[in-house]
């Protein structure tokens, strides 16, 4: 009896042991959506400060993240900012692109509007499949002091929409934008040297209760070294290096539908004597797990797995099959000392 009880015992033990060494919360791996696209058809070139666009846009699908996109450039004296406005079925939108942006004490480079530039302008959520689109572009120009040339293209104009899935490995996360370009150009002096600003937009469901998303943002950025590279106020140094992967978490109560994700990164500014044309890439994949403070979080085991084996094998079998065999000696003995007992039992 007493066998059975150390045997269990051990086992219970065991179990506990190597079921510490990882929760597997699944294998499916997918895009975290499904997206549609739909031209709106606005292609020309504008003189004035201001345009106003009417669309009437039928959805195929009810879908539950909308999302507009405007493709620009300035082919005409330099523009400050453009600013997207939209109403949606009744709903206004609006989103100021800075071509020098303020952030903390210094200003960085936004967008360039002298090259193409992707502008995200998220317009929540819709249950219509039937939508009224009022869209008004308003340029802000450098020279204000008088009459500005203005000669801005509208290459491209699209509504994309798309819904929400929730699988726990997300093999790849969607973000606007993917890219974007710059000119940089040397500077003289260390406190003229502007990192470069670009607002990402990630669109992920809520996930379920006590858990995280993790997140891997790969950051590339074509013909210059990253100096350092600062996502949600947190500082990564990539020195001598063009490709920056980094790790962050979004606890759940951080997660909303629409998630901005700011990011400055400061080119190596040593090395190069005349402007060079950029291109910054952005990947991001994610996967889902509990939070730290839950009962089931996920225990990151010190002891590799190849070890952990074997040793899981040495508390399964031998450390009962011991203790039994130490049991059945004593015993053995006890009868070899007190024979009396022995030939009671006969």
């Amino acid at each position: 009896m007493k066998r059975i009880e150390i045997f269990t015992f051990f086992l219970v033990i065991s179990f506990l042991v190597s079921s510490g060494i990882q929760v597997v919360l699944g294998n499916e791996q997918t895009n975290l959506n499904v997206i549609d696209r739909y031209n709106l058809y606005i292609n020309e070139q504008i003189s004035t400060v201001d345009q106003e666009y009417i669309r009437s846009v039928l959805l195929t699908r009810s879908r539950e993240i909308v999302l507009l996109n405007f493709t620009v450039q300035n082919h005409g004296e330099p523009i400050s900012s453009v600013t997207l406005q939209a109403k949606i079925n009744g709903q206004f939108k609006t989103r100021t692109f800075y071509l020098m942006e303020k952030i903390s004490l210094s200003e960085s480079e936004s967008y360039q509007f002298s090259l193409a530039q992707q502008l995200y302008l998220p317009l929540g959520s819709v249950t219509e499949n039937s939508l009224k689109l009022s869209i008004t572009l308003i340029l802000d120009p450098t020279i204000n002091w008088r009459t500005s040339n203005i000669n801005f293209q509208i290459i491209n104009a699209e509504l994309i929409t798309m819904d929400y899935y929730n699988p726990l490995e997300l093999s790849s996360l969607d973000i606007f934008p993917a890219s974007q370009y710059f000119i940089v150009e040397p500077e003289k002096y260390t406190f003229l040297e502007k990192s470069l600003a670009i607002h990402s937009y990630l669109f992920v469901v809520p996930p379920p209760t006590d858990f995280s998303l993790l997140c891997t943002l790969r950051i590339t950025l074509t013909q210059l070294e990253i100096d350092s590279v600062t996502v949600n106020q947190q500082r990564y140094y990539g020195i001598g290096d063009h490709t920056l992967i980094i790790n962050y978490s979004l606890s759940s109560s951080e997660i909303n539908p629409i998630n901005e994700v700011l990011i400055l990164i400061k080119p190596d500014y040593n090395g190069f004597d005349s402007a060079k044309a950029v291109r910054i890439e952005l990947k991001l994949s994610g996967v889902f797990q509990k939070d730290s403070h839950s009962n089931f979080l996920p225990i990151n085991h010190p002891i590799p797995g190849w070890i952990m084996l074997p040793v899981l094998i040495f508390i399964l079998f031998v450390f009962p099959y011991y203790y039994a065999y130490q049991e059945m000696v004593v015993q053995q003995e006890k009868e070899i000392l007190n024979p009396v007992n022995q030939d009671n039992n006969y």
